[in-house]
C-alpha cells in the first residue's frame, strides 16, 4: 500500500509539475513582454520578503503532520479531529501574526528594493497586496495536511491543475487588457482564494468526520508544542536559506540582476518541483515505515531512495548545466544571459539541495526535531555568512558558490546526525555514496558540456535536440554502468518492472471488457 500511494501521487504530481512549468514559462514571457524585467525583480523580491515571514508559521504543519501518522495508521478518528481542530484555530492566529509582520515591514521596504523607478507609495500598495493574498491561504490551507498525512495528495491534483489554467487564463487576459501590475496581483489572488476554499470544502467531504468539535486536553498539547519549538528553529534555519538569496542580491547588486537571475531561478524551482513530486510523494509512506519498520528496512529504504534522487538528480543538474542558457536565449533573449560559472555553481547548489532530499525526509518524519536543531542554526550561520564573504567578492556567484559550501557542509553533519540517533551506527557508507554521486556529476557535467559544444546543426531546434539528447543518454549510460550491479539499482528496477506489469495488465483487460471472444 505504502508504494502504491506514493507511485499515484508522484505520477499526478509529475502531471502536475509539468503543467506548471509549461505555463510558467508561457506566462513569464508575457509578463516581461507586457512589464518589462523590473517588474519582475520587484515581484521576485516580494515573494522572497513574504517567504521569510512565513517563519511565523513556527513549524506547526510539520508538527501536526507528523502527530497525524499514527492516528492515520490506526484509524484513529477522535484523535485526527482533535489534531485537525487544533491546527485551524493556530493557523488562524498564525495569519494573524504574519499580517502584523508584514504591516511592520512597510516602513523599509524603500531600503530593501534599492535602487528603482518605482515609487515608494507604488512599492508599498503592491507589497500590501502581496501580503493579504499570502495571509488568506492559511485560512484554509491547513486541510491539504490532512491529505497528505494520508498519502492521498493525488486526490487534490486535479483541483491545482485547474487552478493553475484559471489563473495563466485570467491573470494573463487582465494583464493583456489593462498592462497593469496591481490588477493583474489582485486577480491572481481572487483566484487563489476560490481555489483555497474549494479545496477545503472538497476534503470535508473527503473526511466528514472533521465535523466534530472534539478538542485536545492541556496533555495532549504539550508534545506537541515542545515538537513546534524544537520545529520552529528548523523553520527559521530553512525560511532563511531559501528566501534571503533575492534580497541580498537586491541589496548589493540591485533589483534589475534579481530579474535576471529570477528567469533562472524559475527555470531550477520548475525542475525542483518536478523531483519534489516524486520524492516527496513518499513523506507520509516514510513516517508509516518509521512507525512500523525496523532500523534495517528503514536504511535500506533511504539508500534506494538516494540511488533514485541521484538518478533524477544528475540528469536535471547536467541538462541545467548544458541547456538553461540555449533556452534563456530562445524563450527571452541573449540581453538576459548568466556566465556559464554563475549557471554552473547554481546546477551544482541544484544537485546539491536535491541528492539530500530523501535523507531530510526521514529525519523529519523521524521526531528528532529537538535533537537535529544544532544543525539546522549551523545550516544558516553559515550560509548566510558565506553568502555576505562572497558576495562583495564575486557578485552573483559567490552568492550560489556560498550557498552550496553551507548545503554541503550541513548535508554531511545531517547525515552523521541521522545515522547515530535513529539508525545506531556510522554514516561512513552513506558519506562515501555522496562523494562518489558528486564525482561523477562532474565528470558527466564535464562530458556533456564538451560533446554539447562539438555538436553542430544550422537548425536551431534540431541543435537544441541533439542537446538534449546528449545530456539525457551520457549520463544514464554512466550511471548504469557505475550502479547497474548494485542492490539499490536491482530493487529500483524491479520496482520499475511491477509498474510496467500493472500497466500491462490494466491494458490486457481494459482490451478484453470492449473486445470480449463470447
Amino acid at each position: 500500500m505504502r508504494v502504491s500511494n506514493s507511485l499515484k501521487n508522484a505520477a499526478f504530481g509529475v502531471i502536475l509539475q509539468a503543467a506548471i512549468i509549461i505555463l510558467g514559462l508561457v506566462s513569464r514571457k508575457i509578463f516581461i513582454g507586457i512589464l518589462g524585467e523590473e517588474y519582475l525583480g520587484l515581484n521576485g523580491l516580494f515573494t522572497n520578503i513574504l517567504s521569510l515571514l512565513d517563519i511565523a508559521e513556527l513549524g506547526v504543519s510539520t508538527s501536526i503532520i507528523y502527530s497525524l501518522y499514527t492516528p492515520l495508521a490506526h484509524d484513529d478518528k477522535p484523535q485526527i479531529i482533535k489534531l485537525m481542530n487544533f491546527y485551524k484555530k493556530s493557523y488562524r492566529i498564525i495569519a494573524g501574526v504574519i499580517f502584523a509582520l508584514g504591516i511592520s515591514v512597510l516602513p523599509f521596504l524603500e531600503k530593501i528594493v534599492g535602487k528603482t523607478t518605482f515609487a515608494n507609495d507604488y512599492i508599498q500598495t503592491t507589497y500590501v497586496l502581496f501580503l493579504i493574498m499570502t495571509v488568506s491561504s492559511y485560512f484554509f490551507s491547513y486541510k491539504r495536511s490532512l491529505v497528505y498525512a494520508d498519502q492521498k495528495n493525488y486526490k487534490l491534483m486535479h483541483f491545482d491543475i485547474f487552478l493553475k489554467f484559471l489563473i495563466f487564463i485570467v491573470a494573463n487576459i487582465s494583464l493583456y487588457l489593462f498592462k497593469n501590475y496591481m490588477i493583474y496581483l489582485f486577480v491572481t489572488m481572487m483566484v487563489s482564494i476560490f481555489n483555497n476554499y474549494v479545496v477545503a470544502k472538497y476534503v470535508d467531504k473527503l473526511y466528514p468526520f472533521l465535523a466534530s468539535n472534539l478538542k485536545l486536553e492541556a496533555k495532549e498539547i504539550r508534545p506537541i508544542i515542545s515538537n513546534i519549538k524544537n520545529i520552529f528553529i528548523h523553520k527559521v534555519a530553512g525560511t532563511i536559506i531559501s528566501s534571503t538569496d533575492n534580497i541580498i542580491i537586491s541589496i548589493f547588486l540591485g533589483i534589475v540582476q534579481v530579474g535576471i537571475y529570477s528567469n533562472y531561478s524559475m527555470i531550477v524551482v520548475s525542475l525542483q518541483g518536478l523531483l519534489n513530486k516524486v520524492l516527496n510523494a513518499c513523506q507520509a509512506s516514510i513516517g508509516n515505515l518509521l512507525m512500523l519498520e525496523t532500523t534495517e528496512k528503514v536504511e535500506e529504504t533511504l539508500q534506494n531512495m538516494t540511488l533514485l534522487s541521484f538518478f533524477l538528480t544528475s540528469l536535471c543538474t547536467v541538462s541545467l548545466f548544458c541547456l538553461t542558457n540555449d533556452l534563456i536565449t530562445v524563450w527571452l533573449g541573449e540581453k538576459f544571459l548568466l556566465g556559464l560559472p554563475i549557471v554552473g555553481v547554481c546546477a551544482v547548489n541544484f544537485f546539491t539541495s536535491n541528492i539530500k532530499n530523501p535523507l531530510y525526509q526521514f529525519v523529519n518524519v523521524s521526531g528528532l526535531f529537538k535533537e537535529d536543531r544544532n544543525n539546522a542554526i549551523i545550516g544558516v550561520v553559515l550560509n548566510i555568512s558565506f553568502t555576505l564573504v562572497f558576495v562583495k567578492e564575486y557578485g552573483l556567484f559567490g552568492v550560489f558558490f556560498g550557498a552550496f559550501l553551507a548545503s554541503l557542509i550541513t548535508l554531511v553533519l545531517k547525515s552523521c546526525f541521522f545515522y547515530k540517533k535513529f539508525l545506531h551506527k556510522s554514516a561512513s557508507y552513506f558519506l562515501l555514496s555522496m562523494a562518489t554521486f558528486f564525482l561523477i556529476l562532474f565528470i558527466e557535467m564535464f562530458l556533456c558540456e564538451y560533446l554539447c559544444g562539438v555538436v553542430t546543426f544550422s537548425n536551431r531546434a534540431i541543435l537544441f535536440a541533439s542537446k538534449c539528447l546528449v545530456c539525457f543518454l551520457l549520463p544514464s549510460l554512466i550511471n548504469y554502468i557505475v550502479f547497474h550491479n548494485t542492490k539499490e539499482y536491482q530493487y529500483l528496477i524491479g520496482i520499475a518492472g511491477s509498474i510496467v506489469l500493472k500497466f500491462t495488465h490494466r491494458l490486457n483487460r481494459k482490451d478484453r471488457l470492449h473486445n470480449p471472444i463470447f
